[in-house]
């Protein structure tokens, strides 16, 4: 069984701490972003 997809890319995203609250932003749209077409995936198969 592969590592789960939503683990590694939440440790990816502790390991980029985000400087400034815009950049923050940003790394938090990306991480919804990537939920969504999770989300999608899911509901195609």
């Amino acid at each position: 069984m592969s590592p789960d997809k939503n683990l590694i890319n939440t440790v990816k995203d502790l390991e980029t701490n985000p400087v400034t609250s815009q950049q923050a932003q940003q790394f938090q749209q990306k991480k919804n972003d990537r939920r969504k077409e999770m989300l999608q995936d899911d509901s195609k198969e």
